[in-house]
């Protein structure tokens, strides 16, 4: 909503001041407040909608962490660990099929890129052998810590910009990794005893020029502990599918030159504003 504002504060601003500007900005911003509690709505859901990011915080042995993830999504509720698998393939096609973007991220090379999940109809064989869907990497893992991280994988790919993302050129994965891989780390705490852990999560950049979540079982270590109960979640930081929101400003470069791209952000809005005004053009 706050490009909205941004938008017809300019129009107003130039002067373009008059009743149908005014009525104009008062529908775009009810439409945005009710797609937001849609959203939300939506995203409580499918399991990820509680705004997991937590704020700077201490371990129990004074070690300090500027954010993480607490991963305390109820979407396996009332469900044993073991019973997760189906109810996580569920979410991960649905996904897939109808919200495949996760966010805009930097490559090694500076570049902006998709990150997105795969298509349901992805396969891929590595090194030859056991040929599979793409997406059975994120719903078939063993690991508990990962399916949750699935789940969260909006809000751990957003605090993971500031943590040294690296690339390496590996491909034994045919078309999928045919350009290398993006790997990125963001930290995540179990919500049952507190346990902190350093995850790493793999992206494949593939042949077809796409950024594809892989696996969110790249790394996993134990860093630390804290006591859930003193962390303090910061509100309202889940990423909107737009350039601006969706790269924090302190990205940094796997090369340490990152950096947040001021010409691009213009761009984007003059892109907004010119939509905006063809908007009111076309009535």
């Amino acid at each position: 909503m706050d490009w909205v504002k941004s938008v017809f504060a300019r129009l107003k601003a130039s002067g373009a001041v008059n009743k149908d500007i005014i009525k104009l900005e008062q529908k775009f911003i009810r439409l945005a407040e009710t797609a937001k509690k849609q959203r939300v709505k939506d995203e409580a859901k499918q399991g990820k909608g509680q705004y997991s990011i937590v704020d700077t915080f201490k371990d129990i042995n004074g070690n300090v962490y500027k954010n993480a993830v607490l991963l305390d999504t109820d979407f396996f509720d009332g469900l044993s660990p073991r019973n997760w698998g189906d109810k996580l393939k569920e979410y991960v096609e649905n996904r897939a099929k109808n919200n495949p973007f996760i966010m805009s991220i930097f490559d090694e090379k500076g570049n902006v890129q998709k990150l997105q999940f795969a298509s349901t109809k992805d396969r891929v064989t590595k090194n030859g052998k056991s040929n599979h869907k793409v997406l059975d990497e994120l719903s078939r893992t063993n690991d508990n810590l990962s399916k949750l991280s699935v789940i969260h994988i909006d809000e751990i790919a957003s605090v993971s910009e500031e943590n040294s993302p690296y690339f390496t050129d590996e491909n034994n994965h045919q078309w999928l990794d045919e350009n290398g891989w993006l790997h990125r780390n963001a930290y995540v705490i179990r919500k049952t005893d507190g346990a902190i852990f350093n995850l790493t999560f793999d992206i494949a950049k593939s042949r077809d020029g796409r950024v594809i979540l892989f696996a969110t079982k790249g790394k996993i270590k134990k860093v630390g502990s804290v006591d859930v109960n003193s962390l303090k979640k910061i509100k309202g930081t889940r990423q909107d599918s737009n350039f601006n929101s969706s790269i924090p400003n302190s990205s940094k470069n796997v090369k340490g030159q990152y950096s947040f791209a001021g010409e691009n952000a213009k761009t984007a809005d003059k892109l907004k504003l010119s939509t905006a005004k063809q908007m009111l053009k076309d009535g």
